[in-house]
């Protein structure tokens, strides 16, 4: 069961080699590295407005520049 999610900047493959290593037996941590690359939704044509209250995604926390990774807690 997978408890926190520890996510690495994509471009940091030796980071992610290092938390392999530290983590390696460590219970429900999943080391994940960020897939994201750019925003997926480009269209040129207009599209109707967005029914949706605010924007789905939140802004990275302030660590994700600096420390080059987060935690977080999967969805339940």
């Amino acid at each position: 069961m997978v408890v926190k999610q520890l996510i690495v900047r994509r471009d940091l493959d030796e980071r992610y080699s290092d938390f392999l290593r530290a983590f390696a037996r460590v219970r429900g941590l999943d080391l994940i590295v960020d897939r994201r690359f750019r925003e997926r939704r480009q269209r040129t044509a207009p599209v109707e407005p967005d029914r949706r209250a605010g924007e789905r995604r939140g802004a990275p926390p302030a660590s994700w520049p600096t420390a080059d990774f987060i935690i977080v807690e999967p969805p339940s």
